[in-house]
């Protein structure tokens, strides 16, 4: 008889220990998911934080070449500390401005279309911009 006793007294401290186990393994593995939802989350907020200063432009036509200057050097700035952004301006006839002081007294009116801007497929940071001329 005692040794029954005994013998369902260690099987009941093995079916204990299992279980104990089993919990440590869901809680690790559980806890390990949470970190990386939260790592995700913070990844996702720095790059909405990047994108949110050339965001801003997309789908207007009303933007003047004050700001577009404004984007480029914002563009310049961050290629320095996180990869390149290409910042296109175009005239009426798709040419390129290159002269900054006679883009700056034109006064003429620019957009950014959302097809012309284009994300990283491996950071999502925006990549290229594209102003062009609004004709009046």
């Amino acid at each position: 008889m005692e040794n029954a006793t005994n013998g369902l007294i260690m099987a009941g401290s093995v079916l204990i220990g299992v279980i104990v186990l089993s919990l440590f393994v869901y809680l690790f593995s559980s806890m390990g998911t949470t970190a990386r939802n939260f790592q995700e989350n913070i990844d996702q907020a720095a790059i909405l934080k990047f994108n949110e200063p050339f965001e801003k432009y997309i789908g207007r036509n009303d933007i003047t070449p004050h700001e577009v200057l404004t984007v480029y050097n914002l563009a310049n700035a961050r290629n320095e500390e996180a990869g390149y952004i290409i910042i296109t301006i175009k005239g009426v006839n798709n040419t390129l401005i290159s002269n900054e002081a006679e883009f700056l007294i034109s006064g003429k009116t620019y957009k950014c279309e959302s097809g012309t801007v284009s994300y990283s497929n491996e950071t999502g940071r925006i990549e290229t911009m594209e102003f062009k001329e609004v004709r009046n």
